[in-house]
């Protein structure tokens, strides 16, 4: 039997369809947010409301558990939730670990981000596999506790513990776009009138189910991978929403003080509506920054597979975006 934890949110509901739909038994871990009408039909999956927080909860949940899949964590760049992020990202993949290790689990595939890797650039060189998360003025709270994290799975593995690390690029895909990453669709489709030069590690959601599918499945162990199809700038990305939404694009470029300063004002706008800011002073930081990640090791790893171009993720992206509009 699979374990799935977050399998409520983004990744983890796309895992589960795809798991699903292939056959297997599965126990769907939620907390916080209960799976939908659509996600609790789906055949062969049990869900289960746990607290990884709670080890009597994880003991319980890794019951005749064979295969684990660690999606579970809290992205946020909201310095309100910093002391609730380093401690729910940490202590939860510790606890997780600690009960694989104990229950033998033939293998652990966890999800990283490549938020954990260094997040300041040397000029001329890609961002590999061998940079850690390091304190700097790029890094953020959500990259040190993923890095953290990534070290209780490391933990395992010397302990034992079979482990695959993936370390995907921002991801993209039809979700809920209230939220994460499907949000940037929302901002596009208001025609937000600001671009940065910053670039990053792009990929589509289903691409990354089926790496973490083929690693689980292959005898690859106690390596880590960086998952992105294109390295590509916010402007290239927010372009090509825009058309796709035929709205229009992006015009206006923002320097880091006007970054820092929409920052503060949309963070005091947020406050008071009760949501989390659209930016943040550690989002600004990254979007201007350029970001170069190489994603060789990967694909030498798993040399049949190919991912799915920027433009047809975003274009059916788009798509589901304005179904769920009309409705």
């Amino acid at each position: 039997m699979i374990l799935v934890t977050g399998a409520s949110g983004f990744l983890g509901s796309h895992l589960v369809k795809t798991l699903s739909n292939k056959g297997f038994a599965i126990r769907a871990l939620y907390h916080n947010t209960p799976p939908n009408s659509a996600l609790q039909a789906l055949p062969n999956v049990t869900w289960m409301c746990a607290d990884l927080l709670d080890i009597y909860d994880v003991a319980t949940a890794m019951q005749c558990i064979t295969h684990i899949y660690h999606a579970a964590a809290i992205v946020s760049y909201d310095s309100k939730r910093k002391e609730e992020l380093l401690h729910f990202n940490i202590h939860s993949t510790a606890n997780v670990v600690d009960e694989a290790v104990r229950c033998q689990v033939k293998k652990l595939v966890f999800v990283s981000s490549i938020a954990a890797l260094r997040a300041n650039v040397v000029a001329g060189k890609a961002i590999d596999e061998t940079e850690a998360w390091e304190e700097s003025d790029f890094s953020s709270t959500y990259g040190k506790s993923k890095y953290y994290a990534e070290m209780e799975a490391w933990r395992g593995a010397a302990e034992g513990l079979p482990l695959v690390v993936v370390n995907p690029g921002i991801i993209l895909g039809a979700g809920d776009f209230d939220k994460g990453s499907s949000k940037l669709m929302l901002h596009v489709d208001n025609e937000f009138p600001f671009f940065t030069n910053g670039a990053t590690l792009w990929v589509d959601v289903q691409d990354v189910v089926t790496i973490m599918e083929l690693l689980m499945e292959s005898n690859i162990e106690q390596e880590r991978f960086i998952v992105g199809a294109v390295n590509a700038s916010f402007l290239e990305v927010f372009t090509k929403m825009a058309h796709a939404l035929r709205k229009k694009p992006p015009y206006i470029k923002a320097s880091s003080l006007v970054s820092v300063l929409a920052a503060r004002l949309l963070t005091w706008q947020s406050r008071l509506l009760g949501k989390e800011p659209m930016i943040t002073k550690e989002t600004a930081k990254s979007a201007q920054t350029i970001s170069v990640y190489a994603t060789d090791k990967l694909q030498k790893a798993l040399p049949d597979f190919q991912y799915r171009s920027l433009d047809d993720t975003i274009n059916s992206m788009a798509k589901a975006y304005l179904v769920l509009k009309k409705v």
